[in-house]
């Protein structure tokens, strides 16, 4: 239930959100637009490409990652903002290169603060939908996405987030073909005007997709769709109905208002809904971040 990191780009993101729809509010007088450009490159490790349950053979890998998207802010009102944005990422896998990809994706924002007090709420709505190109066929195809958050600055120093999420995959196959839905918290500390540490969990349920090399009965029967995988020649990919758990600890070090260093680490744990089997999945990844 863990995929290919996207970007440690949500804690600059909700940062931006809260000070622009804060200053909004507080001046009614803020530039009508506005664009940035953002960008990552970075480095990972994860030690369970395939999803393979606890126990079996696992299969780990590092990759190179990047993106890159430009984001338009435009202001109808002095309360809200709504953030157009398209923008392309890939992965580039070491080892499993049938893996590497690259996405191309558009998303919209809403943005709405309802007062200009220091603890009013920033409310958001994004939607967005993707294309995913694979050097593999089956792991081809298109995605959606929609989510809901509360962002809440509790002190000068500490922000957090709620959020809700419902995203979609359509595979090459039907296998590949996911839905989840995740609910989460993230909590962003900044100890001084360089530094940022930041916690996040997500609860998520829905359809998890693992490779074995001889499923049992008992997982066949269990699979809501099953194919031969054509990135691990030999192997079985399974969809499973399943719910698990992400935690993310991270810190970023940023060395101008264009530039920083992010370093963080997050681990999945999921169970089958109809096994007794384990999921669990670690990455690492640090990566440079740029603005403009």
């Amino acid at each position: 239930m863990i995929g290919r990191n996207r970007m440690r780009r949500g804690g600059w993101l909700a940062m931006s959100a809260l000070l622009a729809v804060g200053a909004m509010g507080a001046t009614g007088a803020a530039r009508a637009w506005d664009a940035n450009l953002h960008g990552e490159l970075g480095v990972a490790y994860d030690d369970n490409v395939a999803n393979v349950r606890s126990g079996g053979p696992g299969r780990d890998d590092r990759r190179l990652q990047g993106a890159a998207d430009l984001r338009v802010w435009l202001r109808p009102g002095p309360r809200t903002a709504l953030v157009p944005s398209a923008g392309v990422e890939f992965a580039a896998f070491d080892r499993h290169r049938g893996l590497s990809q690259i996405r191309g994706a558009v998303q919209l924002r809403g943005l709405y603060r309802p007062g200009a007090a220091f603890l009013t709420p920033t409310l958001a709505l994004d939607v967005g939908a993707g294309a995913v190109e694979t050097d593999r066929r089956l792991r081809d195809g298109g995605d959606a996405r929609v989510r809901v958050q509360v962002m809440q600055q509790l002190t000068t120093r500490l922000s957090a987030r709620l959020s809700w999420q419902q995203q979609w995959r359509d595979g090459g196959v039907a296998v590949f073909d996911v839905s989840q839905r995740s609910a989460g918290a993230d909590f962003d500390w900044r100890p001084g005007d360089a530094w940022s540490l930041y916690l996040g969990y997500r609860r998520i349920w829905g359809d998890l997709v693992t490779v074995a090399p001889a499923p049992s009965a008992a997982a066949l029967a269990a699979a809501r769709a099953v194919a031969a995988d054509d990135v691990f020649d030999g192997d079985t990919a399974l969809r499973l109905a399943a719910h698990g758990d992400v935690v993310t600890v991270g810190a970023s070090r940023m060395f101008s208002p264009n530039w920083s260093l992010d370093l963080h680490l997050r681990h999945a744990d999921a169970g089958a809904d109809d096994l007794a089997s384990r999921y669990r999945r670690t990455q690492s990844v640090l990566s440079v971040l740029w603005r403009y």
